[in-house]
């Protein structure tokens, strides 16, 4: 499963006629009662849609278990268990769920915190109370909302983590990319805005796209990674379309490239786990001369001014166009083993397997990322 790290400010979204940052749906007859947050990541230059929602019986007496996942002890491996509602507030009760199950929201840097928990009782009952856990999501969303509201963390450097689900639209043959937030962190104010994304990469030799290369200094890495789409309840391959920027070193690039194209077996698909570096905004770019205007190229033509302090002058940097991208920035190195990719088993003919949806109402929502 592909997960995302983002690390800046956190924003509420603006409601409008046909959207809303926050929302409680009832659903008649059944009484079920889903609660969504949608917020906006600002990481420097960039900015990113993230959800948290969940969902519960409106009526509270018909609450009566959580299902989620038990913590693995001595060994042994995680098992689906049920809570009990009314204990699901009990540090017990959450030290039993598996920690991916458990959803937090921590107001102190960590910093702060290793400090204050070394302090007095005092230092350290004011950290514990600064720590928020859940195992509901729809308590998530509510602190949540109320904490995007609140001045105090206008700007606040945060981290979000969390997973990159999919949904898939028959109708328009279309998938579509959610950001869900399972995790938050405080960040100290001088930490450096981020945007990452992990996933495998299933791609086969012709996945490298060189054609527009020498144009954009960019190669297309058309791929797929795997997901589980609990509708049909079976695995998937989504359909990834990653890019390695070759503006700064076209060496590295070519070199990443070549590797990806490199098939010494018989395999037909190959996996590679990727950290990609996610985009979507205004990018900043250095200065050249060919950014200087008429009258300023001609007074470093002539003598007047150098190229550099003209440069300076301007502030060295300028943003230029827009773009969403997902950018190769490294591999993860596995284990033991000598190459970054492996061959599987899969043909790509499991890669095209398109995940046939049981409902009937499979538009995804506006806000989801069109990929």
């Amino acid at each position: 499963m592909a997960t995302f790290q983002i690390t800046g400010k956190l924003k509420a979204l603006k409601d409008k006629e046909n959207f809303k940052g926050f929302e409680v749906k009832n659903f008649s007859p059944s009484g079920w009662q889903t609660t969504r947050l949608k917020m906006n990541v600002v990481s420097g230059n960039n900015s990113f849609i993230c959800e948290i929602s969940g969902g519960k019986w409106a009526d509270a007496a018909r609450n009566k278990v959580i299902y989620t996942q038990s913590r693995a002890v001595n060994g042994g491996k995680s098992k689906p268990i049920q809570v009990d509602w009314n204990k699901r507030h009990d540090p017990a009760t959450i030290g039993g769920v598996a920690g991916w199950r458990i959803y937090s929201v921590d107001l102190l840097d960590r910093k702060t915190r290793e400090t204050m928990e070394k302090g007095s009782d005092e230092d350290q009952k004011n950290a514990k109370s600064m720590k928020h856990e859940y195992i509901e999501k729809t308590e998530f969303a509510e602190f949540m909302n109320d904490l995007i509201s609140n001045p105090e963390y206008n700007d606040a450097m945060f981290t979000v983590k969390g997973t990159v689900d999919f949904s898939y639209s028959a109708e328009k043959d279309t998938y579509y990319r959610t950001l869900n937030i399972d995790k938050i962190w405080r960040e100290a104010d001088h930490t450096e805005p981020k945007a990452e994304m992990t996933l495998d990469a299933y791609y086969t030799a012709d996945s490298i796209d060189r054609e527009s290369f020498d144009e954009t200094k960019k190669y297309l890495f058309n791929c797929y990674t795997d997901y589980y789409f609990s509708d049909i309840k079976a695995k998937r391959f989504v359909p990834m379309g990653l890019v390695i920027d070759g503006s700064e070193n076209e060496r590295t690039a070519s070199s990443w490239a070549n590797k990806l194209s490199k098939f010494e077996d018989d395999a037909a698909v190959r996996k590679v786990s990727l950290v990609c570096t996610m985009l979507n905004g205004a990018q900043t770019q250095k200065i050249t001369y060919d950014d200087l205007s008429d009258e300023m190229k001609e007074d470093v033509d002539m003598g007047m001014i150098t190229l550099e302090d003209a440069i300076r002058g301007l502030g060295g940097n300028m943003f230029g166009d827009r773009i969403t991208e997902t950018r190769v920035r490294t591999y993860v190195a596995k284990q033991g083993k000598n190459r970054a990719d492996e061959p599987t088993a899969y043909g790509i003919e499991d890669l095209m397997l398109k995940p046939v949806l049981v409902a009937s109402d499979d538009v995804a929502d506006e806000d989801e990322d069109d990929i």
